[in-house]
């Protein structure tokens, strides 16, 4: 799968969980739960878009890619640079312990890659 640059409109904005931004119709933001359905953006449009509902109490906004899945810096640095991070999933427990709690529980509920990954860690473990 080719890899989504920054300034492709390929990014969209969620406005909370499972909700995507769709149009501002007479003020009102109106959103959709279908990821095909919603406004795509350029990252940097999407990105100013967030600040500015944040900035309006839509604080749990967020860009994500195509898919809906949360951008994180390895999918940052891959749309800057063009080459696809390598897999940035931990292979032992011990890869797994040295990412901090938080960052492991947000990526468990939205990268369903990297839950497949602890599961089977937790697996070999048990």
């Amino acid at each position: 799968m080719a890899i989504a640059k920054l300034t492709d409109k390929m990014w969209l904005i969620q406005v909370s969980a499972g909700h995507f931004f769709l149009d501002v119709h007479d003020g009102q933001i109106t959103v959709t739960d279908v990821p095909s359905l919603a406004a795509h953006h350029t990252y940097y449009d999407a990105d100013r878009a967030v600040q500015a509902l944040s900035r309006r109490g839509h604080r749990s906004a967020i860009v994500t890619d195509y898919a809906g899945t949360p951008v994180t810096r390895e999918v940052l640095h891959a749309a800057q640079t063009g080459v696809e991070a390598k897999d940035s999933l931990p292979q032992t427990r011990e890869e797994l312990m040295r990412i901090p709690v938080a960052d492991q529980r947000r990526r468990y509920k939205n990268e369903p890659a990297f839950q497949k990954r602890v599961d089977e860690i937790e697996a070999r473990v048990s």
